[in-house]
């Protein structure tokens, strides 16, 4: 008989397990717990059909010892329940905040990449991970769990594709607010049902919503979020544009060396008294600064390494007594490859450089330079992740969920804009990192803006109008993203199929 797998026992995991065992099926669970808590332990003693073992599920090797007794093709239905909600923001504890990230994110692909890539899983199976609401739409709250949850559903729509290569179903389950004991940690005795979730994670279907009116906040956040800004307490745009008035003099721009940054240090020359070029590559920033002595603008090189959080640091600490009025995190690296072959370590750097250290680089300053101005360069593949794509494409879908999300926290006083292009020619590509091979298709890619027409010229001149304009979003070519934007608000399976 094939066995079921329940990764995490909490609510929903627990809730499950009861489900299958009274349909008779042989069950192991693995939770983080050295011994089962005393719920499961009184149920194991009652039920011989269910098994405890320990597992760190972020932790390669930890994952690799739990299955290790397990054969191939005897696993028929995975659960991964793992995920941490928690207090800590990046301004007073980005440790934290950055470690949630990992847990909720890798804890759930580390155990599916192993189960796979092992063939644990059999032809037929279906693999189940828990979402959340929050991963569709974002609430007012700083903490690390509305980004990690982007980032998650983001990459499973990348997994599916993988997935379905080989037979096997994945679902993601969205689920609001659990009614349990621990809800009232977070300031909510109140919620759903967990046998309703249940229910969802055992019927078919790629994806759900938990209760299922959610999906309608989805729509709403996609195609019209100033909505939910509303709900929020932060007021229209043209309200709020008066608050932004001023001429910006000073202007800090990452990953300038090459690509977009070059073009917008260059174009911003003429209109800031002062300008913060940061990238990894000093000679190329040493260039630009002399390409730009003609200009009546004071222009700092600074050596910014995103893949290194003291890096990040140093910076702020450096221009933590100047005065920037507008930050644009443009810097990130683009790295392709199947989620299922792509090395973890390669995936946690890609989640620190393309989200992570933008977030910490942004709280930071923050807190001591007082920016009116905080652009956030994203990607249509943010939208939804795609085939050998979503190693690159979840980090952005997080860095849009922090952009949202400092929007309704500080968009009052700070035009905070969400830079959203279709591919242009940039280099990012050129300077990534594969892991797919070249006979491998990278990604249908859903808007070429006219074959590739769009430059990282063109591109800077509609952010630096944007920014000018005081704009809360910027889409590149408009017409075209706000039309993908739609259709996958309405018909996001349809989608899935048609950009897969």
């Amino acid at each position: 008989m094939k066995k079921s797998v329940i990764i995490g026992c909490g609510n929903i995991g627990f809730a499950t397990l009861c489900k299958l065992s009274d349909q008779g099926k042989d069950i192991l669970v693995y939770d983080y717990k050295n011994v089962p808590p005393q719920y499961l332990e009184e149920y194991m003693r009652e039920h011989g059909n269910v098994t405890y073992k320990t597992v760190n599920a972020t932790i390669e090797s930890s994952v690799t010892d739990a299955f290790s007794d397990l054969e191939e093709n005897s696993v028929d239905f995975v659960l991964n329940t793992v995920g941490l909600q928690t207090t800590d923001t990046p301004f007073d504890n980005f440790d934290g905040y950055a470690n949630v990230v990992d847990i909720n994110v890798l804890g759930n692909i580390i155990p599916i990449k192993e189960l796979v890539n092992r063939n644990i899983v059999s032809r037929g199976a279906k693999i189940v991970v828990i979402g959340s609401t929050s991963g569709h739409f974002v609430w007012k709250g700083m903490s690390p769990y509305v980004v990690s949850k982007w980032i998650l559903v983001n990459v499973c729509s990348s997994l599916q594709h993988e997935l379905q290569q080989k037979g096997i179903a994945l679902k993601v389950v969205n689920p609001s607010t659990i009614r349990n004991q621990r809800s009232e940690i977070f300031g909510n005795s109140r919620g759903i049902d967990v046998n309703s979730v249940v229910s969802k994670v055992l019927s078919g279907g790629y994806q759900c919503f938990c209760p299922w009116y959610y999906g309608i906040f989805h729509f709403i956040e996609r195609t019209s979020p100033w909505l939910f800004d509303r709900t929020f307490g932060l007021p229209l745009r043209f309200s709020r544009k008066k608050n932004y008035q001023g001429e910006y003099e000073s202007i800090l721009i990452t990953g300038a060396s090459s690509g977009l940054g070059k073009e917008l240090a260059y174009r911003f020359a003429g209109i800031c008294k002062r300008m913060y070029i940061a990238a990894r590559n000093q000679d190329a920033l040493m260039e630009i600064k002399q390409d730009l002595s003609g200009y009546k603008c004071d222009v700092f090189p600074l050596k910014l390494d995103l893949s290194d959080y003291n890096s990040v640091k140093e910076v702020t600490q450096e221009l933590s007594k100047e005065k920037i009025d507008v930050i644009i995190n443009n810097a990130g690296q683009h790295i392709t490859g199947s989620v299922l072959a792509t090395d973890v370590e390669l995936y946690r750097r890609s989640i620190r450089i393309n989200c992570l250290s933008q977030i910490l680089l942004t709280a930071e300053l923050l807190k001591t330079t007082k920016p009116r101005c905080i652009v956030n360069v994203l990607s249509t593949t943010a939208i939804s992740g795609r085939t050998n794509l979503g190693i690159y494409s979840s980090p952005k879908a997080g860095l849009w969920a922090w952009t949202k999300v400092l929007r309704r926290n500080y968009g009052k006083s700070v035009n905070v804009i969400e830079v959203i292009p279709a591919t242009f020619k940039s280099g990012l590509s050129n300077k990534g990192i594969s892991t797919t091979s070249a006979s491998d298709a990278q990604g249908r890619s859903l808007i070429q803006s006219g074959k590739l027409g769009l430059t990282s010229k063109d591109v800077s001149e509609k952010v630096c109008q944007g920014i000018q304009n005081h704009r809360d979003k910027i889409l590149i070519p408009s017409f075209k993203v706000r039309v993908f934007i739609l259709f996958e608000a309405i018909m996001p399976s349809t989608f899935r199929k048609l950009f897969s």
